[in-house]
């Protein structure tokens, strides 16, 4: 069978032609990634595009707190004790509690940055809280772990017994001392430098000391009065809004502090690894 010349020409042409029609701004070719969209430039107030220390000076976060818990505590706080919980609260209506005043409390996580947050210093308030008592939690939870002979060597020079003498009057006063030591066993830091700062500052009028003969061994009672002490430094940062300032100041907290380093601040000082991982982005 033989074409004409002119046939052939014009079937040529036709494929061409419809060839060159198709929309190619529609088209995907086998193995073509999607175009790249560069992430959204780094904002302070944004926070779905992170967090950052500098960002607490530079957004006035202090003088918004001020403000705030003038015009606002106790007077639209009603049925909350402490400032934190409530301002948690209005910094994102509608949503659940978020109570950051105890250790290891499963009703303080990690907000969601993509939530709908008032103002990026409303979000900044509430991420320091999260972070003070994770930062926190992590030190109790060390302690708690810790290998005994770590404990009692940070009693040293006194030693464990005098530490914990039932009729010592400066038992409060040694509990600090020993939290000292741990503190400066590892490398100096502003979350570290901020818990010096604080506890030098707040001292609990009474203390509830146990019986060194409640737990049978001096060293068995050490853990959890440094526990206790951490607790009750907690509560008072975040229902005083003072202290909750001094911690946060310069946005020390306004990253998370890592676990990272946590084991090996002393050799041995963790015996297993520690709970208070970071929870997953809370959404109220």
């Amino acid at each position: 069978m033989h074409f004409s010349t002119d046939l052939i020409a014009f079937v040529a042409a036709t494929l061409v032609t419809s060839a060159i029609a198709v929309p190619l701004e529609n088209t995907v070719l086998v193995g073509q990634r999607e175009p790249y969209t560069p992430p959204a430039p780094f904002s302070c107030t944004d926070p779905k595009t992170g967090t950052d220390p500098t960002c607490w000076n530079e957004l006035k976060v202090d003088e918004y707190l001020k403000k705030w818990h003038q015009k606002n505590f106790p007077a639209q706080c009603k049925g909350y004790t402490d400032w934190s919980t409530c301002f948690n609260l209005f910094a994102k209506p509608g949503k659940g509690p978020q109570n950051c005043t105890a250790i290891n409390s499963d009703q303080c996580q990690q907000l969601n940055p993509t939530q709908h947050f008032l103002t990026p210093q409303w979000y900044y308030g509430s991420y320091n809280s999260w972070s003070i008592n994770h930062f926190f939690s992590l030190w109790s939870n060390a302690i708690k772990q810790a290998n005994p002979s770590v404990l009692t060597n940070a009693t040293k020079p006194q030693g464990v017994d005098e530490f914990l003498a039932a009729k010592n009057p400066n038992t409060n006063t040694s509990i600090d001392l020993v939290l000292n030591n741990l503190i400066t066993l590892g490398p100096s830091n502003p979350q570290t430098d901020a818990l010096r700062a604080v506890l030098k500052s707040f001292r609990p009028n009474s203390y509830s000391v146990a019986k060194t003969t409640d737990s049978g061994k001096p060293e068995a009672l050490l853990p959890s009065l440094l526990q206790m002490r951490l607790a009750d430094t907690l509560r008072h940062v975040e229902t005083n809004l003072t202290s909750f300032l001094t911690m946060a100041a310069n946005g020390t907290f306004s990253k998370p502090v890592s676990i990272d380093g946590f084991c090996d601040w002393v050799p041995g000082f963790c015996t297993v690894s520690l709970d208070a991982e970071p929870a997953e982005p809370f959404d109220g």
